[in-house]
């Protein structure tokens, strides 16, 4: 007669799909020789598995047949339930495992504990330290952590707090029982939103002492004729708004002494200024329109932060004056403006409008 000894016992609800049908244990054991107790011989063997009601007698509520079961150095592994599905709802009281290897029955039956299968497969609560150190753990219903009474897949210390699956590669999380993220099969996650449409998609108000884009945002910022102010350059002359609002010009005064038109930007702090275009009608042969870009000191100084914009030639029409630049605009210490020069007595210099283009790496 030879004897069993358990290495381990792994039993758990192995459910491998969500509805209630039959599942498996992972059971593995140890056969030794009589008297020697010295491992059996490798091979296969015969081993047919029962499950009883009762330690001795009692009727059998399952049996299953493994006839080539691999023993290697006396230990062997079988999941029971292969070949024969078992029932969870057998797991409402104790059973009793009896074990025949080569038509011997090896005594005594083994108690299983009633956590095998817990409630039945539509929920699994309470199973106690049974789990498995490897391989993997199938649940066929819901699992309760604490608590009792599950209304989600996993619930954690509250029935309806934790998470939930109700579609292949959706995974919801719950908090008294109302979804509160989603992570969507592609990879959207939203919160606040069940069906989120970008990688993070969030309803309502994001909180977050910074934010760094991996790459910087590229802005414009564009100034219209009507922002274009006049400051006087020493002689009285006038200043004009096209009636419709195409561009500025200044007229009368001398024409030796400039006259400025000059229009405030407000940028980000820390943005990157990269080019400023300015956009004017030069119609004057003998007279150009020069610009520049100012960074003025909360205090009194103006300080020109760029060569300039650009000079017009002169040449009749429309026409754009630019510069390529990198200056970070610092709000703590300068106010910025663009500042136009116009030496002319009439309207053949005109300016239409500027854009400055700007990188930000800050939301």
């Amino acid at each position: 007669m030879k004897n069993i000894s358990l290495l381990l016992i792994m039993l758990f609800l192995a459910i491998v799909t969500r509805a209630q049908v039959p599942g498996t244990i992972s059971f593995q054991g140890s056969l030794t020789e009589p008297g020697t107790n010295s491992p059996v011989a490798d091979g296969d063997y015969n081993v047919v598995f029962t499950l009883f009601d009762a330690l001795s007698a009692g009727s059998s509520v399952w049996t299953e047949t493994h006839s080539t079961l691999s023993i290697a150095d006396g230990t062997f592994n079988v999941l029971l339930g292969k070949n024969t599905p078992l029932d969870p709802a057998e797991f409402n009281k104790p059973l009793f495992l009896e074990i025949s290897v080569g038509g011997e029955t090896l005594t005594p039956r083994i108690e299983l504990a009633s956590s095998a299968f817990s409630q039945s497969a539509k929920s699994v609560a309470g199973a106690g330290n049974n789990v498995p150190s490897s391989g993997n753990v199938y649940i066929g219903g819901d699992l309760q952590v604490g608590g009792v009474a599950p209304t989600i897949d996993l619930a954690i210390d509250d029935d309806d707090t934790g998470l939930e699956v109700d579609q292949d590669g959706k995974l919801s999380f719950y908090s008294n029982n109302v979804e509160r993220m989603t992570l969507l099969p592609a990879g959207n996650l939203g919160i606040g939103t069940m069906t989120p449409s970008a990688e993070l998609d969030v309803v309502g108000t994001v909180k977050a002492d910074d934010f760094t884009l991996n790459t910087p945002k590229v802005s414009y910022y564009s100034v219209p004729p009507s922002q274009f102010k006049l400051a006087l350059g020493g002689t009285e002359a006038t200043y004009y708004l096209n009636s419709s609002y195409y561009d500025v010009y200044v007229v009368g005064g001398v024409i030796t002494n400039p006259a400025y038109l000059i229009a405030p930007l407000n940028l980000p702090h820390n943005a990157t200024i990269t080019r400023i275009d300015l956009y004017y009608q030069d119609s004057d042969a003998s007279y150009d329109i020069s610009a520049s870009l100012y960074g003025v000191n909360h205090g009194t100084t103006a300080t020109a932060i760029s060569p300039l914009i650009g000079t017009s030639s002169g040449t009749p029409g429309n026409a754009v004056m630019g510069i390529n630049m990198n200056h970070v605009v610092d709000n703590s210490l300068n106010q910025y403006w663009i500042y136009v020069v116009t030496r002319q007595a009439n309207s053949s210099l005109r300016v239409k409008s500027a854009v400055i283009t700007y990188e930000t790496s800050n939301p």
